[in-house]
């Protein structure tokens, strides 16, 4: 994100590394110390992106346990952590989490010829979000994909809005696609308040 952020004037001193677990509880409490004591006022924390984030947490917790590397019950437990942190950063943030895109699987029973019956996934086509941690689209504002129209030369990217908390995207007149992608602009799509920029 350092790339991005650096070419639309993002303060840089608020951009924080994340290298390992500590880096990001040092991140949170930093961005607590502006929130509450200096700028007072909610900020926007963001996280990019989760599945590091995922990473850095079951790494801590394998050292936190002992173990030489990260088992089934580590990852069990980072989940579990993550959910509980997500919804207590929401408390304090206006959370933006940036998730990887995965090829979404379908199931589906095969009949051999021995008339047994077998499951076989099989990829759908579809790129979904990967929730990290799962349920994650459960506690948030909004869900936004940005994609590249390649109709347009130069290509351009623009923004999708999959869902949101403050709108309904089934209303006849809600428009999906971002094309001026400013943050009033997507903040606006999702039906956020002013107050809350």
């Amino acid at each position: 994100a350092y790339t991005a952020i650096s070419k639309v004037g993002f303060n840089l001193d608020n951009y924080k590394v994340i290298l390992n677990w500590q880096d990001f509880e040092n991140a949170v409490a930093y961005a607590k110390v502006l929130s509450e004591d200096i700028l007072k006022k909610r900020l926007w924390l963001i996280i990019d992106d989760t599945t590091a984030m995922r990473w850095h947490k079951a790494l801590e917790i394998k050292d936190r346990m002992g173990h030489k590397s990260i088992g089934q019950k580590d990852w069990g437990i980072a989940s579990a952590e993550l959910k509980l942190l997500v919804s207590n950063l929401s408390r304090d943030f206006n959370l933006f989490m940036i998730n990887q895109m995965m090829d979404e699987y379908h199931e589906f029973d095969i009949i051999g010829e021995d008339g047994k019956t077998t499951k076989e996934k099989q990829k759908s086509g579809v790129r979904v979000p990967a929730w990290i941690p799962n349920g994650l689209d459960y506690l948030i504002d909004g869900i936004l994909e940005v994609r590249i129209d390649k109709d347009v030369k130069p290509a351009k990217q623009y923004i999708n809005i999959d869902g949101g908390r403050e709108i309904w995207i089934c209303d006849d007149s809600f428009n999906p696609r971002i094309d001026n992608i400013t943050p009033e602009n997507i903040m606006k799509s999702l039906g956020i308040t002013e107050d809350r920029l």
